[in-house]
């Protein structure tokens, strides 16, 4: 299986079977392209390593909440990756006092 993004192809191996069962499938309009599109987007994700991963919503829910009370700039690379907001929580949440929620 060859997936493509621009300019980028990977190469994934696939059971031969699994082709032909999802073969039938799409061929009988049981998946469609955009749903399965989907699910592998969504798997490809699960398996990214934390430094290109996305953060989560309560991390970048938190990293608003230390900006705003610390009153720092929170970069288009802080909210990137899980790597660069780990770096950020890591940096700047013990100087905030606990308050309970956010």
């Amino acid at each position: 299986m060859q997936i493509a993004a621009g300019k980028v192809q990977i190469t994934i191996p696939v059971d031969a079977d699994l082709v032909k069962r999802f073969s039938q499938q799409l061929s009988e309009g049981e998946i469609d392209h955009t749903s399965l599109g989907r699910y592998i987007g969504q798997s490809l994700v699960a398996v990214l390593k934390p430094k290109y991963a996305s953060p989560t919503a309560k991390q970048i829910a938190y990293a608003k909440h230390i900006a705003k009370v610390l009153n720092i700039e929170l970069t288009d690379d802080v909210l990137a990756t899980k790597a660069n907001m780990a770096a950020f929580l890591a940096k700047y949440a013990h100087q905030i006092p606990p308050s309970g929620s956010f």
